[in-house]
């Protein structure tokens, strides 16, 4: 009987979740850990075999990424027992890749930390070089390059250092027909070697290809493990249910599933399973009992090295302790308020969030009290260091300068139309930006259909999803119930006289001109000149 190369046996990972930074301290400190936490997958049990091709399937969310990390040893479980014959290799897009290094030193830097030596490495990097096909590029830092070059490179160093297994998360999405050609071909070598590989997408079109069979994951749970044809009919048929619900119905089922992955448990990287957490009166207070001793033991071993009698001078110092608090709180606080309305620049002038914008509580921007939108209106008052002190929803906040656009004037609409705009896209894009512009009101169901080519779907934490089209500088982003909330457009060229009209007439700049707003009849427009992005928000 064939000795499985993978083995996973009641596999559980979990995460566990903070509403502060504190309470991940006593949390480390505890010996009995008792948190909310996130199922991101729960017994997993499995078994593949030499030479197989396994997909593995599932809506965002469901825990395919997790499972990839876990099958690439990039982080551990919480409990279960995973074994791995031979060395893996993660594909992924950017996985492993220094944005601050060059193509090439990438190259270097990738296959020495799989133990290939200079003389190996030298050999088969023109062969990388030329499988990845990115040109001239492979001399230019990884941050200048798209999604695609990245995911491009990034497969073409794994498939040369000869793994044993090699783990594809969703880099077969991006790339033309050509290279997709390559990779598959590339899959056929494997197999024919003996070589397993599990493949991770979001198409089932291409796992059906590629698989011998397939795990469908569903909201941390395998729901299904069989062969290629039984998965993909039942994935099909839940694929085709759940497209008929209606919004809410829809919502409702989200919401029902991911209760199912969150609770209130004590875990641990031994094995441990899950328990139900007691509830009583004490029970934060014993929890902090080891903190308090591992605090006491580290004062009084640290003490014993400087003085003759530490335990004299530790009682002497929880005398004064309770006397000293409240002197040393009161002068806490007297010092964070003088500091939080010692305000270097008065500015009192009406603001505009140019991006997604952390709202902090406290001027040294430690305490997030919440996120709020691009768009989002403020009211700036004043200049703090780095920071900006800001009213928002009648309540007093700080956050960082960076995205937040000081309005210059009445807004009004700018002088600009989107056709003037477009001479600043890509030669690539500008030939059909008015094609995807024109679906600026349908929403996720409607592009998926439409589009192909999706090169990634990202999943936010409060609900955004993000379909990137980078084979054409594109990318739409949509709300928690599927609505168009923004087009982005990548790669914009930044020395097109139009961006200098932009700067000069912008409604909203940042203080150091790295973002601006404009706006259009259809469109609120920002300009992030670092990104070389333009975001295009539908007006209502």
């Amino acid at each position: 009987m064939t000795k499985p190369v993978v083995k996973f046996s009641n596999v559980t990972k979990e995460y566990s979740l903070f509403k502060k930074k504190s309470d991940q301290l006593l949390d480390i400190l505890s010996f009995k850990r008792i948190n909310r936490s996130f199922l991101a997958l729960h017994d997993i049990s499995f078994e593949v075999d030499p030479g197989e091709t396994i997909g593995i399937i599932g809506t965002n969310g469901s825990g395919k990424s997790t499972l990839s990390n876990l099958l690439a040893q990039v982080v551990p479980p919480s409990s279960g027992n995973i074994n791995i014959e031979g060395e893996t290799s993660l594909v992924a897009i950017s996985a492993g890749l220094n944005n601050h290094l060059t193509g090439y030193e990438n190259i270097e830097l990738k296959c020495l930390m799989h133990g290939l030596s200079k003389t190996e490495i030298a050999k088969i990097s023109p062969y990388i070089i030329d499988f990845a096909d990115i040109g001239e590029f492979i001399y230019q830092p990884i941050k200048n390059y798209s999604s695609g070059m990245k995911s491009r490179l990034g497969f073409a160093i794994s498939v040369h250092i000869e793994p044993d297994i090699l783990i594809v998360d969703e880099a077969l999405s991006v790339g033309d027909s050509t290279f997709h050609q390559k990779c598959v071909d590339k899959f056929k070598e494997f197999k024919e070697q003996g070589k397993t590989i599990f493949f991770i997408s979001h198409s089932l079109s291409q796992v059906k290809k590629i698989s011998d069979r397939i795990i469908w994951v569903s909201y941390g749970q395998m729901r299904m493990f069989d062969t290629t044809a039984k998965v993909a009919k039942e994935y099909n048929a839940y694929i085709s249910w759940f497209n008929e619900l209606t919004k809410a119905e829809k919502k409702n089922h989200k919401k029902d599933m991911l209760a199912t992955q969150f609770g209130k448990f004590s875990g641990n990287n031994n094995g441990s399973s899950f328990q139900n957490s007691e509830k009583g009166k004490n029970t934060g207070v014993k929890s902090l009992i080891p903190a308090f001793l591992m605090m006491l033991l580290t004062l009084l071993s640290g003490a014993s090295m400087f003085f003759e009698n530490p335990s004299e001078i530790v009682s002497s110092k929880w005398k004064n302790m309770n006397l000293n608090s409240k002197e040393v709180q009161s002068e806490n606080s007297e010092k964070l308020q003088t500091q939080s309305e010692t305000i270097d620049e008065e500015i009192n002038q009406e603001a505009i969030a140019l991006g997604q914008l952390i709202l902090y509580e406290d001027v040294e921007l430690i305490n997030n009290k919440e996120v709020v939108p691009s768009l989002t209106k403020l009211y700036v008052q004043g200049l703090i260091g780095k920071s900006y002190k800001l009213k928002y929803q009648n309540s007093i906040f700080y956050a960082s300068k960076d995205k937040i656009g000081l309005v210059n004037g009445e807004s009004h609409n700018s002088e600009f139309t989107l056709e003037e705009i477009s001479r600043s896209f890509s030669s690539r894009f500008v030939q059909s930006y008015e094609y995807f512009f024109a679906f600026s009101s349908a929403n996720i169901d409607e592009i998926k259909s439409i589009f192909n080519g999706m090169t990634s779907e990202i999943e936010f934490p409060k609900g955004d999803v993000l379909l990137e089209y980078s084979n054409d500088h594109l990318a739409y982003l949509f709300d928690e119930e599927g609505s168009m909330k923004a087009i982005h457009v990548y790669s914009i060229d930044l020395g097109s006289p139009i961006i200098e009209d932009i700067k000069e007439n912008s409604l909203a700049a940042t203080d150091g001109n790295g973002s601006y707003y404009v706006k259009l009849d259809q469109y609120n427009v920002i300009l992030d000149v670092e990104e070389k992005r333009m975001s295009f928000f539908p007006n209502d």
